[in-house]
């Protein structure tokens, strides 16, 4: 009896260290970077390792804005605004201002000529260019004229601003470039390339 009993507690121990061996134990979180070990073929999934999230990548910087073009014509010239805004800081004769006066009322009137001239080239041209078949000869005269009229408009602003910068002393035009402002022509916007209305 002893023996059978003996024998019992023995089969009930192997069969316990049995089931023990055969239970999965839990295995540790593969390292970050690590390169997963290949399965045998049968064998449980591995669990994937938790998700971490990556830092975000520094945003680009923006570009920088483009830097204004140099322009040698308009920096050796005086525009009209320029002149009469800075009259007192300048010390602007009377006789200096008669006659920047009165250059800048004949300019008016030829660039008003002028505007109309290049108005009507333009919108011939553009007639022109607007048919199913263009004309290729009358299309390049129209063209000619149309910059034959912002020819002589540069013309007539370069020329007004030279007989200014020419009746101003050296000692003005150094004043004047120290106090000139953003711009091609030391100005902004618009009147930087057309003459301001004359003064009464």
């Amino acid at each position: 009896m002893k023996a059978k009993l003996a024998l019992l507690v023995a089969g009930i121990l192997l069969l316990a260290g049995s089931l023990t061996a055969q239970t999965p134990k839990p295995e540790a979180p593969p390292a970050p970077g690590a390169v997963a070990a290949p399965q045998a073929p049968g064998a449980p999934p591995t669990p994937a390792a938790p998700y971490a999230p990556q830092a975000p990548a520094a945003a680009p910087a923006p570009p920088a804005p483009p830097r204004p073009p140099h322009d040698p014509i308009g920096d050796a010239l005086l525009p009209p605004e320029l002149v009469m805004r800075h009259q007192q800081a300048i010390g602007l004769t009377s006789e200096q201002k008669t006659y920047i006066r009165d250059q800048v009322r004949q300019a008016q009137l030829r660039f008003t000529e002028l505007q109309w001239q290049l108005e009507d080239a333009a919108e011939a041209l553009r007639t022109l260019l607007e048919k199913d078949r263009v004309d290729e000869p009358q299309a390049l005269n129209a063209l000619e004229r149309v910059l034959d009229a912002e020819r002589q408009i540069k013309t007539a602003q370069i020329t007004l601003m030279v007989r200014i910068k020419n009746r101003l002393t050296p000692e003005q035009q150094t004043k004047l470039r120290e106090l000139r402002g953003r711009g091609p022509w030391g100005l902004e916007g618009p009147a930087a390339t057309a003459p301001p209305p004359p003064r009464p």
